[in-house]
């Protein structure tokens, strides 16, 4: 009966365990014609980068990632840096201040003739 109690306490606790930040959660959508091999996400107020969120896997162009949030996570703006394959990291893009709660989908772009790169925001 003990151990009936801890399995039925633990399976009611699952999903508040396991849910997300939601507010924070968000498509990264890679549209810039090259392969991303680098995805760091900060809270603005960081100096730190921490790990790189593809942990050693590549965006592919045209391709999709989904991004979630532990739900401890609590700061409003972010930022975000991205590495291109076969690129040196003087040439990654950083983006400042993302109000990840106004952002479900981030499109990066890049424009070969003007050599800029942008992000739209939906």
């Amino acid at each position: 009966m003990k151990y009936m109690l801890v399995l039925w306490l633990l399976l009611a606790a699952a999903p508040r365990l396991l849910a997300q930040n939601a507010q924070l959660d968000f498509d990264l959508v890679n549209k810039t014609g090259y392969d991303i091999e680098g995805v760091y996400l900060a809270p603005s107020a960081s100096t730190d980068w921490g790990d790189d969120v593809l942990e050693g896997t590549v965006l592919k162009n045209n391709a999709t990632l989904h991004l979630e949030f532990h739900p401890k996570a609590t700061a409003k703006l972010w930022d975000l840096s991205v590495g291109w394959v076969g690129y040196s990291t003087e040439e990654d893009v950083v983006w400042e201040k993302l109000d990840l709660t106004r952002i479900e989908r981030l499109t990066l772009h890049y424009d070969p003739k003007t050599n800029k790169t942008w992000a739209k925001v939906e």
